[in-house]
């Protein structure tokens, strides 16, 4: 499993999910990887291919395959479920 989480800069509801994300990730053993779109022309095309609309969006990935697709900040318990 893998997680991405897609942010932005002006974001107010980027910072908590971050701190969750980097939570689950450190907890569960989980690789993941937060990406602004505001930082690079890679993270925002990327962001794209991915058809991400608003932000912070949260893409879990099995084998490279996105499987769920949580936009928001949204509980702990709902990322979990999703793993």
């Amino acid at each position: 499993m893998e997680l991405l989480l897609f942010t932005s800069t002006v974001c107010p509801s980027c910072k908590p999910m971050k701190e969750k994300i980097r939570r689950i990730a450190q907890t569960r053993g989980v690789s993941h990887r937060i990406l602004n779109i505001d930082d690079s022309e890679e993270n925002y095309n990327l962001a794209m291919s991915y058809y991400i609309s608003s932000t912070p969006t949260l893409i879990v990935m099995k084998d490279g395959i996105a499987m769920d697709t949580i936009i928001g900040n949204v509980p702990e318990e709902k990322i979990l479920e999703s793993l």
